[in-house]
């Protein structure tokens, strides 16, 4: 061993700094998955009509996607 370390000081501090932006975006993305919690929490049961409305939302996004898959791929030229 020559006792030099095995990474420079330039790419020490280039993993410390991503290191530290990783955890303050871990740390927002928890904050806001709380806030949705609360949030959910707090509201008012959904009605007859939203729900019907949501299923029926549902139903189309689903039948889209289908047809999207079912379509042959377009080559672009």
């Amino acid at each position: 061993m020559s006792g030099r370390p095995l990474r420079s000081p330039a790419m020490r501090k280039l993993v410390q700094r991503l290191v530290k932006h990783q955890m303050a975006f871990a740390e927002q993305e928890r904050l806001d998955a709380e806030w949705v919690q609360a949030q959910i929490a707090k509201a008012p049961p959904l009605t007859a009509i939203q729900k019907q409305g949501l299923r029926r939302l549902k139903r189309d996004l689903t039948s889209a996607a289908r047809s999207r898959m079912e379509e042959p791929v377009r080559k672009v030229a």
